[in-house]
């Protein structure tokens, strides 16, 4: 399942401040609770793209 528009703009944020990739994935998940993404690595094409 892709991010949905709120979640790319949270990556997009901390991605811009710096911020470690697993703390980025970490506060996707306290965000929402049914989020069961694990560490891979991605790009941001991947993680942004429609329907790739």
């Amino acid at each position: 399942m892709k991010m949905n528009t709120g979640e790319q703009v949270v990556v997009v944020q901390m991605t811009k401040g710096n911020v470690k990739t697993r703390d980025i994935l970490n506060t996707l998940k306290q965000r929402d609770v049914n989020n069961v993404s694990t560490m891979k690595q991605y790009t941001m094409q991947d993680m942004i793209a429609p329907n790739r």
